[in-house]
């Protein structure tokens, strides 16, 4: 039981420190680590869908996003 209390304990601290990690990149780029990936997924889907098809789908604007 307290090998198992133990275990869980370390998991919840490795848990927390990951939070604080992330919390404090989103602190800095005013957006959190999944927003930005989802963004960069959208992106990427909006260059790949242009270069196949040749034609213009928006505008890729920097920190406003695709539009």
């Amino acid at each position: 039981k307290l090998k198992q209390l133990q275990t869980r304990r370390a998991a919840l601290q490795s848990q927390i420190r990951q939070d604080d990690a992330d919390s404090y990149f989103a602190n800095l780029t005013g957006i959190s680590n999944k927003e930005l990936a989802q963004s960069i997924n959208v992106r990427r889907a909006l260059l790949a869908k242009m270069d196949v098809s040749g034609r213009s789908y928006g505008v890729i604007g920097g920190n406003v996003g695709v539009t």
